[in-house]
């Protein structure tokens, strides 16, 4: 991104770091085995690994062979490799039996960088060619095989010529590869493949130059033909001028050459050297001096290496146990050479092709000389050559190592971990951690993969020729990528460095073992393994991730997390997320919270549907510039994210957001079982390949809280390239349903494929491309569940109130419902929701359902639908909805269990109930209490009429009035009716009505009937004509009054009387019937169940029994029954005379809610609003049973509240009084808790008995509570400290034993904080780093609280004296519901004096015009226990005496009084202007306070003071 990065060139280099002296120079390198490395390697066969780290000639005697387990085996089967490449040994000995004479030699190299080309993206960009990027240890492999030729020395017999060469010459090699070289082509922008000039060189050289000194052998001038050679490294962006000279011993500078190249290419320069440039001891000094200092060019260069290769004289030096040399092909003669005084143990070799040496055998000449010819060596070209005494030979320095090669297939793995032993080690009772991981992933559990784990070192052995390289890994990757039947995942285990990554001058090549798992070249890339990057292809052939752990506890840590976060359901927090929107000005303000606002849309939308809980914005906190400003995460990441993401500036160790340590204990982090991944999109925080603790890994790796999956680049990152790649990322991950609930970093390559054509012009894209590090399990998902998954509950039910603020009567035209449906799944597939509703009417009105359906868009997780539902005819009473959401089964669900909920819902209408005795009920004597009621709560009592008769008409002689009646809800009239002669029992019709109905009230009668059985036990009774009147008549009518059936249909014969519903009933007992029947009459009584949810069973199809018993019907299960009459008469037609239905049982009670029994301002909107202030609503409710039957128990209530943000809260309230007899009250004290309700209003209701005791009428049990207000506020807490109660700045001064007050002010008085655990206090102490926490429940820390003002504090005084020195004092609030006192912490700075001493007092201002105050700093314990001020006259006359008292409260630390000097004297006259002095006055007889130095002390002189006065 545009970030300004501090960095410049690494300057001059002050001393010539040690350099490798090699004494010969590069050798021609064969053809590798294959494009993977593993091609030379026969199964079966066994390898043992020998390691060499200079040229020479070594030998494997049978003491090192059999060290290595190597026994028995035929010599002349030995086999030595190197770089996939058979080289010719030579075996002494024993030609066909291993035995104590067995020896082999070959002439061995130490590494160089030639494999190190696989790292470029071309490999003449390459300009070291001699140190590896790696290692400078070289790797052969001797193995033995009877199947396959060997390869020997040849051992040239030729006759020497008789003149010997006159000399041979002799090269030395410095290579300079101690500090790397990055290189930025583009101006910030590092790609993950070497680039030119990238690598182990020189020190950087500016236009100053530096010398460097080559030493020789020669001790003398230089002969002619001597050559110098160099590869000069451009290492900036300028048009390179770089001067080659000699410094001559004379002081001369003889310049060799300026050679031009640009950037950061190289050249290969050769010069001829003089005699007179080398020195008397030997050496040659060449200045490397680049000098383009035209406006612009900022000239700097290195150099890869020096070679000088020059004439000498044929001669063995004794000390030595070789010498390298080549021939020169310009003499046009032989290469023999005669040396004198040389041992016979001394060989000649040509080793110009390494793999093919040339073994010499020296022939005797002239005294004690012995002549090398070398056969191979022409006019046509220089021989490399070695001599070297087989007595003296080289061995390597660690013993042979037995290699297992892997048995490998690409077919056998898809998912493949790359890991190192350092994983294999016990962690936290896990015997091997890498294993653990391994095993976990080939579960079930962890998707059954079929996986395959491999450490770096095995696949260095087997995939690159045992050398340590990151190609290691991208060839053994390649090669698996070679089956394409399925996809592959690609963990990487372990911590990896970049090649250039440093530890304090120490660079991981040198450190063996720190590093486990390899990456690339800065920038760090693990894309690079898989990727086809040398051909332009940015893509990475598997989904890559890094587990960048440096133990194996961590490995243990992480394990654990990604288990727990996989092993998750549908909890609805893993649909949230935060975003984090930062910048540096203004500018970047703009745009990056553009970006940050478009992924929130991303999120928010299908298929994820997830919610955007909270955004951060760096343009709301702190100020402008300030870098970082620390947030605080933690009450949004405890209770639970998905995601996080990131859009700003960065490094490894922080954001300009900093969500800080996920192990400062100040932060109170702790996330346990809900670990996000984030993704962060600026610079370099996904760098975790330094040695360095980063931010990514402290999230990752800490157990138990933090992350587990962090996506973000390893190098610079260019906002428009994070935003494309991030924005394209979002859309594949979230939004489109082909790659939603794939793995992350699968989705990664995707993105990467698709922004492949920008990337092929871009170098800033590939970059983000191939350097994006998810640091995470490569097969990690994000929350993102298969299906949708509907769900609707009971109490996302509801229906609203009408305009009037009132309950939806029954007479209203329609009403809305609203339902709150969810989707925890995906909602892809979801977008189009079938909702159907059934509305159930009560059981008695005997009404048939009403369904709707509608459709809906769900395009959230949480979606609102509202709908309009009409009310036509009687809907009177407790109506139930069901909804069912895809109720046409069209969406393929997670779980279809979910999708119903019911709403239960009491229409009432204006008018009047009759409730008892019920409608057709069988009553014991002609003393009855006839209730009923207003169907609407007045205020004020009402009057009632109500009648009382034998006829449905009321209009016998016998009819019974009562215009008395009052009540502001119930109706009561306890009648008696008489008996009538010669009738064993009578029905009597009842009704009543409102004298004077107000708005939307009805005057109509409400009309019930009973019949008087004397003695009865109770039950159900139809015998007379009104009562048959209301059953369902099908083609059969009876009339009035004289009850006569008859059919309808002129040719019918038959007809159907089918009875209201009987019940309920808590016992069943007998059925009676009466039907009186003529000749060709008959008839069917069919005997009907009726269950809670309306369902109809046939339990009898023909009742012929006059009185049936019931005794084997269930009640619980058939709580209503019904009676169906089939009448018949085909011939005559003349209809069956049903005379009477009858059914005894044991009922059930009635009871009504008594509003009208509370006081008059109990359900007051206004009393509801002052309650929930308090945060708890409490009021009574009153119950009357005002039937003859008990209620059980327990009877409850049940308290529904429903919030402004449609949220739902229910309490069920026990009734404490037992059972509730016939005729009693029930007074059941109600509470219900407000406090975690929106702010808003708050609609509510009380239903007793909600169906959970049976009862006769369910419709009156409700009392609806007025809409009243509740202010839950949700603004975070405010914070204040204090020290010894003041407000004190950064330095200040504290004494050694502070009050500390540490206050919370919290505006959600309905949750006040009453523990001193809502406090996190911490102290970093001098010298230390990390805070202590100070224990709230320690004697040290006091709490206290005032819930009525929202305030609460603690007061913390350590227990001992702080000792001297600086502390950090850093404080943090939380209100009961988690919330932090801002997203930042408190933190203080300040000092601890032990020592009593006290400043000079100033006078401020000073001159004064009209008051002064007095400034000065104590330190301490204690103030002085008195003290004064003096003001004096120059003639030392005391005009005023300030005393302590008047000063004001002093203080430990800086004071200023309270007292203000006006310039008056002890009178209070005023004084004339001019100079006046001042001095302190201490009460200190023991001189315990000593005078405190200030910069300030120059105005005074001996302790006296100048104040000057002006008016």
């Amino acid at each position: 991104m545009n970030y300004t990065y501090n960095w410049a060139v690494r300057g001059l280099w002050q001393r010539l770091l040690a350099v490798v002296m090699l004494m010969l120079g590069g050798y021609p390198v064969l053809a590798q085995s294959g494009p993977y490395g593993n091609e030379w390697i026969v199964p079966g066969q066994q390898y043992y690994k020998v390691q060499t780290v200079r040229d020479g000639l070594y030998r494997l005697d049978n003491a090192y062979l059999t060290q290595a387990g190597i026994n028995g085996v035929n010599p002349s089967q030995f086999q030595l490799w190197r770089r996939g490449q058979q080289v010719a040994i030579y075996v002494g000995g024993n030609a066909t039996t291993q035995d104590a004479s067995t020896y082999i030699e070959f002439f061995g190299q130490g590494n160089d960088a030639k494999l190190d080309r696989g790292m470029y993206k071309r490999a003449q960009d390459q300009a070291q060619p001699y140190h590896s990027l790696y290692t400078d240890t070289a790797a052969y492999f001797l193995t033995w095989s009877s199947a396959s030729q060997t390869k020997r020395m040849a051992q040239p017999v030729a006759t020497a010529p008789g003149t010997a060469a006159p000399y041979w010459l002799r090269p030395e090699l410095q290579v300079h590869g101690y500090l790397y070289a990055d290189v930025d082509e583009t101006a910030y922008l590092f790609q993950p493949w070497a680039e030119p000039g990238e690598g182990f060189f020189s020190g950087a050289m500016n236009t100053n130059g530096f010398t460097f000194p080559i030493g020789t052998e020669q001790r003398q001038n230089m002969a002619a033909g001597a050559r110098l050679e160099t590869r000069l490294v451009g290492s900036s962006k300028a048009n390179h001028i770089v001067e080659v000279a000699i410094e001559q011993p004379s002081g001369t500078r003889r310049l060799l050459g300026a050679e031009r190249f640009d950037n950061y290419a190289s050249r290969k320069v050769s010069y001829a050297l003089q005699p007179a440039d080398v020195r008397p001891d030997g050496t040659i000094r060449v200045q490397i001096k680049p000098s383009n200092t035209a406006e612009g060019q900022r000239d700097i260069a290195r150099i890869s290496y020096f070679k000088v290769t020059y004439p000498q004289t044929a001669r063995w030096i004794a000390t030595r146990e070789s010498r390298h040399f080549q021939s020169d092909s310009t003499l046009n003669a032989p290469a023999y050479y005669v040396l004198d005084s040389i041992p016979a143990s001394v060989y000649g070799y040509d080793v110009t092709d390494p793999y093919a040496v040339q073994r010499i055998t020296g022939t005797a000449a002239t005294g004690a000389k012995r002549g090398f010819y070398f056969p191979s060596a022409s006019a046509s070209s220089s021989r490399r050559l070695l001599l070297a005494d087989t007595e003296k030979p080289l061995v390597p320095v660690l013993p042979a190592r037995r290699v297992n090669f892997l048995a490998l297939q690409p077919t056998m793995a898809n998912y493949i971990i790359v890991t190192s032993p350092v994983q294999m080690r016990p962690a936290g009772g896990v015997a091997n951690p890498a294993q653990a991981y391994a095993d976990y992933r080939a579960s079930a559990a962890g998707g059954k993969f079929d996986v395959l784990m491999v450490t770096s070192q095995q696949l260095y052995d087997q995939f690159h020729y045992g050398e340590k390289s990151a190609l290691a890994l991208r060839q053994f990757a390649l090669w698996m990528l070679t089956d394409k039947s399925r996809e592959k995942f690609l963990l990487l285990l372990g911590k990896g460095y970049h090649v250039g990554e440093g530890f304090n001058g120490t660079y991981p090549r040198n450190m063996p073992g720190v590093e486990q798992v390899p990456t690339s070249t800065r920038s760090a890339s693990d894309i690079f393994f898989t990727a086809d990057w040398p051909n332009n292809n940015y893509t990475a052939g598997m989904a890559t991730g890094r587990i960048s752990a440096s133990t194996p506890q961590q490995v243990v840590n992480y394990l654990n997390k990604l288990k727990e976060h996989e092993a998750l359901g549908l909890e609805p927090w893993r649909k949230r997320a935060i975003n984090l929107a930062g910048g540096a000005n203004l500018t970047d303000y703009a745009e990056f919270n553009g970006y940050i606002d478009k992924y929130k849309q991303l999120i928010e939308a299908p298929c994820f549907g997830g919610e955007v809980v909270k955004t951060y914005r760096r343009s709301a906190l702190g100020s402008v510039g300030s870098f970082p400003v620390g947030i605080n995460i933690s009450e949004e990441l405890n209770k639970g994210l998905s995601m996080i993401t990131y859009f700003g500036h960065g490094s490894t160790t922080t954001l300009d957001l900093d969500i800080g340590s996920v192990n400062d204990a100040t932060k109170n982090y702790n996330n346990k079982g809900k670990y996000p991944v984030m993704f962060v999109n600026g610079c370099a925080a996904g760098n975790t390949f330094t040695p360095y603790a980063t931010l990514c890994e402290d999230w990752v790796f800490t157990p138990d809280k933090g992350f587990v999956g962090f996506m973000c680049e390893s190098g610079f990152g260019f906002s428009n390239d994070l935003n494309e790649s991030q924005t394209l990322m979002y859309k594949l991950l979230l939004n489109d349903p082909a790659w939603y609930g794939k793995p992350v970093a699968r989705v990664w390559n995707e993105v990467a494929r698709r922004l492949q054509p920008i990337a092929q012009y871009s170098p800033s894209t590939a970059s983000n491309l191939m350097c994006t590090i998810w640091q995470g399990d490569p097969a990690l998902r994000l929350f993102s569940p298969a299906k949708p998954d509907l769900v609707v509950t009971n109490d996302s039910l509801h229906i609203p109130a009408a305009a009037n603020g009132q309950p939806v009567l029954a007479s209203a035209e329609s009403f809305k419902l609203v339902i709150n449906a969810g989707n925890l799944g995906s909602l892809c597939g979801a977008e189009k929701v079938d909702v159907c509703v059934t509305r159930k009417y009560p059981a008695t009105s005997g009404r048939r359902d009403d369904a709707y359906s509608f459709s809906f868009t769900a395009t959230q997780r949480d979606n609102t639908y509202t709908v309009d539902i009409p009310n036509t005819g009687d809907v009177f009473g407790e109506n139930t909805f069901i909804v069912k959401l895809d109720c046409n089964n069209l969406i393929d669900e997670l779980d279809e269990t979910n999708n119903e909920a019911q709403l239960k819902y009491n229409f009432l209408r204006g008018g009047v109930t009759a409730l008892t005795p019920t409608e057709f009920a069988i009553v014991p004597s002609g003393t009855v209490r006839l209730v009923g009621q207003s169907n609407l709560i007045s205020t004020e009592p009402r009057l009632f009429d109500m009648e009382l008769d034998t006829v449905p008409t009321f209009n016998s002689p016998l009819v019974q009035r009562n215009n008395t009646v009052s009540g502001r809800q119930l109706a009561s009239w306890s009648a008696t009716v008489p008996t009538v002669a010669g009738r064993d029992s009578v029905v009597w019709y009842w009704r009543l009505r409102l004298q004077t109905p107000q708005a939307e009230e009805s005057n109509a009668w409400a009309t019930s009937s009973f019949r008087v059985i004397p003695g009865s036990a109770g039950g159900w009774s139809q015998s007379h004509y009104g009562q048959l009147q209301r059953n369902t008549q099908q083609r059969v009518v009876v009339a009035a009054p004289n009850g006569r059936w008859s059919f309808t249909e002129a040719d019918g014969g038959s007809g159907v009387v089918t009875s209201t519903l009987i019940g309920p009933a808590q016992q069943w007992t007998t059925l009676f019937h009466t039907v009186r029947t003529q000749e060709n009459d008959s008839y069917t009584l069919r005997l009907l169940g009726v269950d809670a949810t309306g369902a109809t069973t046939v339990l009898n199809p023909n009742v012929t029994s006059r009185t049936y018993s019931l005794a084997d019907v269930s009640a619980t299960r058939y709580p209503y029954l019904q009676l169906q009459v089939v009448l018949r008469d085909t011939l005559s037609r003349t209809a069956p005379q049903l005379r009477q239905l009858l059914v005894t049982y044991q009922g059930v009670p009635e009871g009504v809610v008594r509003p009208d029994l509370a006081t008059t301002d109990a359900y007051a909107a206004a009393t509801l609003t002052r309650q929930a202030a308090s945060g708890t609503l409490s009021f009574p409710v009153y119950f009357q049973n005002i039937s003859t039957t008990d209620f059980g128990t327990p009877l409850k209530a049940e308290v529904t509240l429903r919030d402004a943000a449609n949220r739902t809260s229910t309490t069920l309230v026990e009734y404490k009084g037992g059972v509730l007899k016939a005729g009693e009250t029930a007074k059941i004290d109600v509470t219900a808790n407000v406090v975690n309700l929106a702010t808003g209003v708050v609609t509510g209701s009380v239903n007793v008995n909600p169906r959970l005791l049976p009862e006769q009428y369910y419709f009156n049990n409700q009392l609806v509570l007025p809409n009243f207000n509740v202010n839950n506020s949700s603004t975070p807490p405010t914070l204040d400290v204090a020290f010894d109660g003041q407000h004190i700045l950064n330095g200040d001064i504290v004494s050694p034993s502070p009050l500390v007050t540490v206050q919370l002010q919290n505006n959600n008085l309905l949750r006040p904080v009453k523990e001193a655990s809502n406090f996190s206090l911490f102290l970093v102490k001098p010298g230390e780093s990390n805070a202590t926490e100070v224990n709230m429940n320690s004697s040290a820390v006091a709490f206290m609280a005032d819930s009525a003002k929202g305030m609460a504090r603690i007061e913390y005084r350590p227990i001992t004296a702080l000792a001297d020195g600086k502390y950090t004092l850093i404080a943090q609030g939380r209100d009961a519901s988690g919330s932090t006192a801002g997203s930042q912490e408190y933190r203080v700075t300040f000092e601890v004096i032990n020592e009593s001493t006290i400043t000079n007092v100033y006078p401020y201002p000073n001159p004064m015009t009209s008051k002064a105050k007095f400034v000065f700093t104590l330190t301490g314990a204690q103030v002085p226990r008195n003290m004064k001020i003096q003001i004096l006259s120059l003639t030392g006359r005391v005009v005023r005496e300030i005393m302590m008292a008047e000063l004001g409260p002093l203080r430990i630390g800086n004071n200023i009084s309270d007292y203000a000097w006006d310039g008056t004297d002890e009178f209070g006259d005023r004084l004339a202007n001019g100079t006046y002095l001042y001095r302190v006055v201490l009460d200190d007889p023991n001189k315990d306070f000593q005078h405190r130095t200030t910069a300030g002390d120059k105005a005074f002189k001996k302790d006296w003071g100048k104040i000057v006065l002006l008016r």
